[in-house]
């Protein structure tokens, strides 16, 4: 009997453990599930008269530029902007006959080329189908892919201090390790070391299929072919800064460059409208939309982490691995494909 009870409670025991194992996945897939059906759409009444029919939208938007969240993880990612979601949020906005003006309020270090596009094109094909007006404004760093997308806007402002430039492409990063002859590999770093070499074996077909092999010397083929890509993107980048900004071409490549500049710097030299914090750019926003007494705004906003409002005490170790390894990620991606990603950030890479 006793033997009975003894194997009763142990398995007992594990059912608990399993039920409760259940019902944590169940409460995480509910709140999962729950906030990617709802993201980017909680408009947050933020100032104004809520009866006003003038309606302002106010879009905060943080991080790097990547083109969709279709990993399913979208409720970590607060941090960063995805192209296909901005492109949903404008196409549900078409449906407001009320709205008057968007303002986007941006800090953002670049991103991938594609998705830097996607975000310009996106703003611009809403202004042309709409005749509705968007702004931006920054209050830390609007560079590289970032800026890509903001000149599409009608106007772009930001507040002292802030730093806004980087025109250029980057391409991916290419080490070649001589005669190698140990890797040694951890989380955040790879470390090789070489001296009369190891084998290295890797299977394909077609010419420079194996291109960024670390243990072969780049052909100059290669190394042309993807200065021309690079070329190319440029190239579209100073078009699109040009014909949005007002800026010779000449001028952006010779006298701009790729440089970084503060927001004084970066008035003089065109690449914004006015020097002005958030507040002062809403005004300015308001008059010029004619609505300054007579406007209700709203805010739209991708910052409800769901780990860290729900349970806190449980995963918050696990967000700070996550937001690492998210980092990771992202600087991996910059340095492995033609980007438009600031130094600022790659530089923390």
């Amino acid at each position: 009997m006793k033997s009975f009870f003894l194997t009763f409670s142990k398995t007992f025991g594990i059912m608990l453990a399993l039920l409760a194992i259940l019902a944590v996945f169940l409460l995480f897939s509910n709140l999962i599930g729950r906030y990617v059906d709802t993201a980017y759409n909680n408009l947050e009444f933020v100032e104004g008269d809520k009866n006003s029919n003038n309606l302002v939208i106010l879009l905060d938007l943080e991080g790097p530029i990547l083109s969709n969240s279709s990993q399913k993880i979208s409720f970590f990612d607060s941090q960063i902007i995805f192209a296909n979601d901005i492109e949903k949020i404008f196409f549900k906005l078409k449906e407001e006959i009320n709205l008057k003006g968007i303002i986007i309020s941006i800090n953002s270090p670049g991103g991938t080329v594609s998705a830097s596009n996607k975000f310009y094109e996106s703003i611009i094909a809403f202004q042309e189908t709409t005749k509705i007006p968007i702004y931006i404004h920054t209050d830390e760093l609007l560079a590289s892919g970032g800026v890509w997308a903001a000149v599409g806007a009608k106007k772009i402002y930001a507040s002292y201090g802030a730093l806004i430039g980087n025109i250029g492409v980057k391409g991916p990063s290419w080490f070649y390790y001589n005669e190698p002859i140990s890797i040694k590999q951890n989380f955040l770093d790879k470390d090789v070391a070489t001296k009369e070499g190891i084998e290295f074996y890797q299977t394909f077909a077609g010419r420079s299929k194996d291109i960024f092999n670390e243990f072969r010397e780049p052909t100059q083929e290669e190394i042309d072919s993807i200065q021309n890509m690079l070329e190319s993107i440029y190239e579209k980048f100073l078009i699109i800064v040009s014909k949005n900004r007002k800026i010779e071409k000449k001028y952006i490549r010779n006298d701009l460059g790729a440089l970084i500049y503060d927001s004084d710097s970066a008035k003089k030299k065109g690449l914004i409208d006015e020097v002005y914090n958030f507040n002062k750019s809403k005004e300015k926003i308001l008059s010029e939309l004619n609505i300054s007494n007579d406007y209700k705004m709203l805010s739209l906003k991708n910052n409800q982490n769901i780990i860290s409002q729900n349970l806190p005490y449980l995963f918050s170790k696990y967000e700070d691995n996550y937001y690492k390894k998210l980092n990771l990620r992202i600087c991996n991606m910059s340095k492995m494909q033609i980007s438009l990603l600031s130094n600022y950030y790659s530089n923390n890479c």
